[in-house]
């Protein structure tokens, strides 16, 4: 084989493993950055290859790869003015010097100190403004000086660099903003128990006074409307705290086996007294399948207790609330209807966020805190089921939540 063509053959096979390692850095953005170096540093047939940050006439060597025996180290510093660097981080462009000791920068700090005799580097811009430099260097001069093939080869490398650092800078600063979010988000919680617990003591005595009152007076008028503001912010603080839980991840599924219609009984006689003042009639519908289920009693009494409650206040007085129980695709599905003013199709995009207050108001200017189908929903989340609703203006609304007949084993 004649010198001609292994020089050919050599070039042939430098340019396709330059492909091989463009491709892997266009396919994988987590390629580590000093496999590259590694990597780079080899195909431009250099010693030492450096990616640098340069801030305030400091340069510091963010990645290197070199010989053993160099000493140089990630986390080292320099003054940029002593470094090769200078001259291409004040040009803001490509710098390529083949044999410094015969050229006009034989006088060069770097050269005194260091006698590296080649070198070629370019900036790295992130986010617009210059950050540092990719650069390679050697001891020995080029042999072959560096042609058109081995500068784009760099400014290519620097411009994916570039990108590389720009997206570790993002990921860095928006890793930064995530942790002061949860920080924020525990003091919050932090402060919502504060809260909730603080408010407990004073309104329980107060519940106990007013008890006392009532039983000392024939006018209990005043008293039963002090109460029910009482149990208005006894209700809002069971859904904050309900709320705080769910935020912590601190509510558990605790499966058990349960008749499914009793669930749905007990639900419907805790609300007997508040349906009976509106002249509400409550139906229970069940099938004669059996209803036995496994599932979390809490979570299904507290998502039930939430949709039998909202049908009440949004149901005229002397109208209808029904509760069906049935089986179907191996699931037990419950449905609370109501007779209420229906819910319009814009306000159905917001029903289950937190703090909603939607167009149909409370019938009998009873409270709602926004927060019951927030929790529903939460809970249906949790026992690994959903909630559909079916809903059309002066027609009524219809929640139904689907909840699997049994556990799945892991």
């Amino acid at each position: 084989m004649t010198i001609t063509k292994h020089k050919e053959n050599k070039a042939k096979e430098r340019m396709q493993q330059i492909f091989d390692l463009f491709t892997e850095l266009s396919s994988d953005q987590s390629y580590q950055l000093d496999k590259v170096l590694k990597r780079a540093t080899e195909l431009v047939e250099m010693d030492i290859g450096i990616v640098s940050q340069i801030k305030n006439g400091f340069y510091e060597v963010k990645e290197v790869y070199s010989p053993e025996g160099v000493g140089i180290v990630k986390g080292q510093e320099f003054e940029l003015s002593d470094t090769y660097c200078s001259l291409t981080f004040a040009s803001s462009r490509l710098v390529d010097l083949n044999h410094i000791g015969i050229s006009e920068h034989e006088g060069h700090p770097c050269y005194k100190n260091s006698k590296l005799e080649a070198y070629i580097g370019v900036p790295i811009m992130v986010n617009g403004a210059k950050y540092g430099t990719l650069n390679f260097s050697s001891p020995s001069p080029r042999k072959v000086y560096f042609n058109q093939f081995d500068r784009d080869f760099v400014l290519y490398l620097g411009q994916w660099l570039s990108q590389h650092i720009t997206r570790l800078e993002y990921e860095k600063k928006l890793s930064k903003k995530n942790e002061q979010l949860r920080t924020l988000l525990d003091e919050r919680e932090k402060f919502s128990a504060m809260l909730i617990h603080d408010l407990k003591s004073p309104l329980n005595n107060l519940s106990g006074l007013l008890d006392i009152s009532k039983a000392m007076t024939d006018d209990r008028a005043i008293a039963d409307m002090m109460k029910d503001s009482l149990n208005q912010a006894f209700g809002l603080i069971a859904d904050l705290q309900q709320i705080n839980q769910l935020d912590q991840g601190l509510v558990e599924f605790k499966p058990a086996p349960l008749n499914g219609v009793d669930i749905a009984k007990s639900a419907l006689d805790q609300f007997a007294v508040s349906a009976q003042q509106k002249g509400i009639k409550m139906t229970l519908k069940t099938t004669e399948k059996s209803n036995n289920i496994e599932s979390d009693r809490k979570l299904l009494c507290s998502t039930l207790n939430n949709l039998i409650s909202n049908a009440i206040k949004f149901s005229e007085p002397n109208s209808n609330v029904e509760l069906s129980v049935f089986q179907k695709n191996d699931q037990l599905h419950y449905r609370v209807k109501d007779e209420g003013p229906g819910i319009s199709q814009e306000d159905q995009t917001k029903l289950f966020g937190r703090f909603q207050r939607l167009t149909p108001q409370p019938t009998a200017n009873e409270h709602s805190s926004g927060l019951g189908l927030y929790i529903v929903m939460e809970n249906c989340k949790i026992l690994n089921g959903s909630i559909v609703v079916e809903s059309e203006l002066n027609e009524g609304t219809a929640f139904t939540v689907s909840v699997p007949l049994k556990v799945e084993k892991d």
